[in-house]
């Protein structure tokens, strides 16, 4: 639902780095709607204090600098977001 609401709002970036995450995060299968089922299949931290930053982690960190790299462009989808919401007398989420 949010990749296809991203589609609409024109978010190409947005929805490229979101399927980035998705593949890095959930490998094998599609986030499970299901907050608790979709937290068990997370990638876990290695318990050990030694050992070195997972990949996944690295990755995530590479999508989560480029997201950040051009607040302008978010500030801009948000607001096409309030817009959208607002033609369909939808309250729209708050942070």
């Amino acid at each position: 639902m949010v990749l296809a609401g991203l589609k609409e709002f024109g978010a190409a970036r947005a929805q490229d780095l979101l399927q980035r995450a998705m593949r890095v995060l959930f490998p094998d299968s599609t986030p499970p709607a299901d907050t608790t089922a979709r937290r068990q299949l997370l990638p876990q931290w290695p318990e050990e204090h030694s050992a070195s930053v997972p990949e996944w982690s690295v990755e995530i960190e590479d999508i989560d600098r480029e997201f950040r790299s051009n607040p302008d462009a978010y500030l801009d989808l948000y607001n096409r977001y309030l817009a959208y919401t607002a033609r369909l007398s939808v309250v729209p989420c708050s942070r």
